[in-house]
C-alpha cells in the first residue's frame, strides 16, 4: 500500500512470520526528497513483532524446549526417587518383621526354659545345683531371673480380637 500525506511516501506491508501467531507491520517513511526512515511496531496490532524481535522469539522457543527437558528429567528423577523409597519401605518391613519373629522366638524359647528351671526346683535342687547340672553354662542370675518369669497358660489356640 502506498499513500502520500504531506509531501511523504508511506509504504506499508505487513510481514507473518511462520513460527509465531503474531503479525508485525513494517512502515517506511520516505521524503519525496530522499532519505528514508523505518518505522516498526506500529501500535495497535496485536502482538506487534518486529524482525529485530526474531531472535528474541528463538530464544523463547528454546528456552521452552530447555524447560521441558528439565521438567521430563525431573519427573524421572522424582520416579527414581519413589521406587527407592518404596523398596526401602518393602526392606525396612522385612527388618523389623524378622526382629519381631526373632523376638518371639526368644520369647517361646525363655519360658521352655523357664519352665525346665522351675520343674528343676520342684525336685528341691537349688539354683546354684542347677548350673552346675548345665555344665556352668548359665549363672545362677539368669536361673534365677528365668525361674521368675510367670507362666503362661496354654489352653489350646487362643481368639484374637480385632478393634
Amino acid at each position: 500500500m502506498v499513500r502520500i500525506v504531506q509531501n511523504r511516501v508511506f509504504h506499508a506491508r505487513v510481514v507473518t512470520w511462520s513460527r509465531d501467531r503474531f503479525d508485525a507491520l513494517a512502515v517506511t517513511c520516505r521524503d519525496l526528497i530522499g532519505g528514508g526512515v523505518r518505522i516498526a511496531g506500529v501500535s495497535g496490532l496485536k502482538g506487534g513483532r518486529t524482525p529485530k524481535e526474531e531472535p528474541r522469539m528463538v530464544r523463547q522457543g528454546l528456552k521452552q524446549e530447555v524447560r521441558r527437558r528439565v521438567t521430563e528429567a525431573l519427573s524421572a528423577k522424582q520416579k527414581e526417587r519413589l521406587e527407592q523409597e518404596r523398596r526401602q519401605a518393602g526392606l525396612a518391613v522385612d527388618v523389623l518383621a524378622s526382629l519381631a519373629e526373632r523376638d518371639e522366638a526368644i520369647h517361646a524359647a525363655e519360658q521352655h526354659a523357664a519352665e525346665a528351671v522351675r520343674a528343676l526346683l520342684a525336685e528341691r535342687l537349688g539354683v546354684a545345683e542347677i548350673a552346675e547340672l548345665c555344665g556352668g553354662q548359665i549363672g545362677t542370675k539368669e536361673l534365677a531371673r528365668l525361674s521368675r518369669l510367670p507362666a503362661i497358660a496354654e489352653s489350646g489356640p487362643t481368639a484374637v480380637v480385632k478393634s
